[in-house]
């Protein structure tokens, strides 16, 4: 009985060991420069395995490999399961393409800052990335200048509840794919497509967002923009809205019959700068009974002819109502 406790006991460890060693959480990268390179950031428990066109490297405590082609294939291994991406890649500008064709994301709870600043990125493969853990998303992408695609219909977003910034100051970004996007536990998504400038369109009908307090600034200078799909956008907990549409020069007609202001203090420059809006559906729904500025609400729409009655508008409340129709020549 013995002898067959130890076996069993061995076998144990044989296969906790096999499962350690046969974890390859794999990602591929690809660098602008050569000579000393960072290729990673963030604070990690554990250093990955590094390879360099499948010759093993050392990884300098700097997080630094010495690169002598842009064409090299650079790839990191972890031998475990990671819980966190949070700045990841913050800061490196070296990088122009990242992939993670075999990464175990199960356990991830953040991304956070994870490509942040990363201003040279030009390409991104997430499929098959597992977020179904990950609650934090926050500036994930912040200031990605040279993205210009991007595919994150796969996220599972479910737990999340900060998705502040995500994808600011994307300037190149063309599409992205936000259809399963289901966000029901979400709380923040202020400045989340802020200064994307280069978007024509965004699908959000998939978006859940019955427990989000703040919205402002989300589509802030995304001059660019002509359709733009809200779906059902329940607001009834949202706090802070002003300019949530600010600088959108190229939408040409709003639908917000969905959005409630009830817990709203500002609006402020809310559509301020949609010089190209002709009509604005569902304004009469909102609640004004809380706000206290509407300063600059409608400013510079020239082409606006068409608005709902907004007689029954209750400004009890409100302080700041300067130059709410200013530069609307047309209404």
């Amino acid at each position: 009985k013995l002898n067959s406790n130890i076996l069993f006991s061995l076998i144990i460890f044989i296969y906790l060991i096999f499962e350690i060693l046969s974890k390859n959480n794999t990602i591929i990268i690809e660098v602008n420069k050569i000579g000393l390179q960072s290729i990673l950031n963030g604070n990690f428990t554990k250093k990955p395995f590094v390879f360099i066109n499948e010759n093993q490297v050392q990884l300098l405590s700097d997080n630094k490999i010495e690169v002598n082609s842009i064409n090299d294939n650079i790839k990191l291994v972890w031998n475990f399961d990671l819980t966190t991406c949070q700045n990841m890649f913050n800061g490196l500008t070296n990088i122009t393409k990242i992939d993670f064709i075999d990464f175990d994301s199960r356990l991830v709870t953040s991304t956070k800052n994870m490509f942040y600043n990363c201003k040279n990125l030009k390409s991104v493969n997430m499929n098959g990335f597992n977020t179904s853990n990950v609650r934090i998303i926050e500036e994930m992408f912040f200031n990605c200048n040279n993205l210009e695609d991007l595919n994150l219909g796969q996220f599972d977003n479910t737990l999340t509840t900060s998705m502040r910034g995500l994808l600011q100051n994307c300037y190149k970004l063309k599409s992205i794919d936000l259809s399963k996007f289901y966000t029901p536990k979400a709380s923040k998504m202020c400045f989340m497509f802020y200064n994307d400038y280069s978007l024509t369109s965004l699908n959000l009908s998939s978006f859940d967002t019955s427990l989000v307090t703040h919205m402002e600034s989300m589509f802030f200078k995304c001059s660019k923009l002509i359709i733009l799909q809200l779906g059902h956008f329940l607001t009834n907990k949202v706090e802070e809205m002003n300019n949530m549409f600010n600088s959108c020069s190229n939408l040409k007609y709003l639908d917000i019959k969905n959005i409630s202001t009830k817990s709203i203090k500002t609006i402020g420059k809310m559509f301020y700068g949609c010089s190209s809006l002709i009509s604005i559906s569902g304004l009469s729904n909102l609640n004004t009974n809380n706000i206290i500025s509407m300063a600059h609400m409608f400013e510079e729409y020239p082409l606006l002819k068409n608005i709902d009655d907004i007689s029954k508008y209750n400004t009890n409340k409100v302080i700041d109502i300067s130059n709410i129709f200013s530069g609307c020549s047309s209404l």
